[in-house]
């Protein structure tokens, strides 16, 4: 019988585990890492420590030596494990190193005329900005939501920007080799809003008088970088870098519709056109003697002797209609006040005071047997008024607007006209024009009164009609204790020349060269004072008072 002896190995030195990173030991921030403790015998459960040692990542022991981590910090971090079975533990292991790089974060960038204030039409382009080397896709985001049209591109774009673009744009990169996909873009917000159109004012209220300046704006709100600003005006098209427009000295041909657009970006995109603004200009081609401030209807009578001499001395015929407004005052529409008051440029206050006075006016007729009762006046302006002259001076400038250009030698001796011309046809051709345009507006143009002279008439000229009827021709023109006569010859003399230094005679007879269209030119364009406005003016004639109905 033979004996078998066993043999322990008993060491006295505790086991060290080691640890072992997988798949690496250098990785990016979002990377998942298993952790591996390994000891050779069996056995035993396992604790895990992070950083100092202090304590265990899990109070629980691991019965598997595995534990994965994700790693979310940048820089170095170590890890450490230590193996237990039953009351025995082996040593802490040496540290394992985990080197943390930063997961690369792309940047969104915005190209377009102004990214703050983007309008629908125009053209935006993004654009993903990975600073990592690498053979990068990419990937778009609105809203959380991937733009698939957009997919693997580094910039897209956006042709015609609509309102439903608007969205947190967004972009990140994947990629076969590490790091294999990137951190999601900082959102860029897209804003857009509808097509403008610019406010086009003007630096003058209502009319304008030759050769003073007048400014245009082109006002676009919100206000945004990079237009140019074009304009249409009456005589041409223009461009500019600002957005305003400067006529430093007006002129007749001046007068007309304007409008602007803007534009900016290449191609150009356009914004609406403005509302058009109608620039009223006052000057030589219609003056309105008898109610504005210093004009008489004396200047306008010495202005028309003068031309008739002119003509005279050139031996050439001058035809001459003088048009009477039958009942003028009465005659005119109150639609047409307030319409042509508020086109003026008169502050709406006074507008209202006008019509606040004209809305309390009543009245009677008496006759030989009774009065009738009383009645409310809708038509025509009050007899007698200071305000009246300069309301009527307002609805005329308005009522011929659409004439003046056409029939451009015409002067108004306060509530009646004169129009000239070279030929019987013209002035015949303007008469017809200025009847239109005021009949079709409640004013009446008298048959009976209207009358045609012709200066230095050379020949049988036959006369002027008017719709086929007539008009009285004679050889001389009575205005006031005034006479304007065909034959040069003069009756009473205005009473106030010397109060005209704007019309001496010296200016016409000391420049003997002066043409024709000199003289036109300065007699026309007399010396009309410009008004501060027609606001101020309203307010130094008085509010005045609608006339009272007679006591019963």
């Amino acid at each position: 019988k033979s004996n078998t002896a066993l043999h322990h190995f008993i060491s006295t030195e505790k086991p060290t585990p080691t640890v072992s990173v997988t798949p690496r030991s250098s990785v990016y921030t979002g990377d998942r890492v298993t952790l591996s403790c390994n000891l050779m015998s069996t056995g035993w459960t396992f604790l895990w420590y992070e950083g100092q040692k202090v304590n265990p990542l899990s109070s629980q022991e691991s019965n598997t030596n595995t534990h994965t981590v994700t790693v979310s910090k940048e820089g170095g971090v170590n890890y450490y494990c230590k193996a237990r079975r039953g009351d025995y533990d082996s040593e802490i292991s040496d540290p394992a190193t985990i080197t943390v790089r930063a997961r690369p974060k792309p940047a969104v960038s915005v190209q377009a005329a102004d990214p703050d204030n983007v309008f629908t039409g125009e053209t935006v382009t993004f654009s993903c900005e990975i600073k990592t080397t690498g053979s990068w896709q990419y990937h778009w985001f609105r809203d959380n939501n991937e733009l698939s049209d957009a997919a693997g591109k580094k910039t897209f774009k956006i042709s015609d920007v609509k309102k439903s673009n608007n969205g947190a744009y967004t972009c990140s990169g994947t990629q076969s080799s590490d790091p294999k996909y990137t951190q999601t873009s900082d959102a860029v917000t897209l804003t857009v809003s509808e097509k403008p159109k610019p406010e086009l004012t003007s630096s003058l209220k209502g009319a304008v008088l030759t050769g003073n300046s007048v400014t245009l704006s082109c006002i676009l709100k919100p206000q945004s970088a990079g237009w140019k600003f074009y304009w249409s005006i009456p005589t041409q098209s223009s461009e500019t870098e600002s957005h305003s427009y400067t006529i430093s000295s007006v002129s007749v041909s001046d007068r007309g519709q304007y409008k602007c657009i803007a534009g900016r970006g290449n191609p150009v995109y356009y914004t609406d056109y403005s509302n058009p603004l109608s620039l009223t200009v006052i000057g030589e081609n219609i003056i309105a003697m008898g109610v504005m401030p210093r004009k008489s209807t004396t200047d306008a009578i010495f202005a028309l002797r003068i031309l008739m001499e002119k003509y005279r001395d050139g031996q050439r015929e001058l035809h001459c209609v003088f048009v009477d407004l039958e009942k003028a005052y009465d005659r005119v529409p109150r639609e047409e006040l307030w319409y042509s008051m508020k086109t003026s440029g008169v502050a709406e206050k006074y507008v209202r005071v006008v019509q606040d006075m004209y809305e309390r006016s009543r009245t009677v007729v008496r006759c030989a047997v009774g009065q009738t009762e009383e009645f409310k006046v809708e038509v025509g302006l009050h007899q007698g008024s200071a305000l009246s002259p300069f309301l009527f001076a307002i609805v005329m400038d308005q009522l011929s607007e659409e004439v003046r250009q056409q029939s451009s030698w015409t002067m108004m001796f306060a509530d009646d006209i004169v129009i000239c011309s070279e030929s019987t046809e013209q002035v015949e051709e303007n008469l017809e024009r200025w009847r239109f345009a005021l009949e079709r507006r409640g004013m009446k143009v008298s048959r009976s009164k209207t009358e045609y002279m012709c200066v230095n008439e050379r020949e049988e000229s036959g006369t002027v009609r008017l719709q086929g009827e007539e008009v009285k021709k004679v050889q001389e023109f009575k205005y006031l204790g005034s006479t304007v006569q065909s034959n040069g010859e003069c009756g009473k003399e205005p009473t106030h020349r010397d109060e005209v230094p704007s019309l001496d005679p010296k200016q016409f007879t000391d420049r003997p060269n002066r043409s024709i269209d000199d003289v036109i030119t300065t007699t026309f364009h007399l010396a009309i004072t410009h008004l501060d406005n027609k606001d101020s003016y309203v307010s130094q004639t008085g509010s005045g008072t609608a006339s009272p109905a007679p006591p019963h």
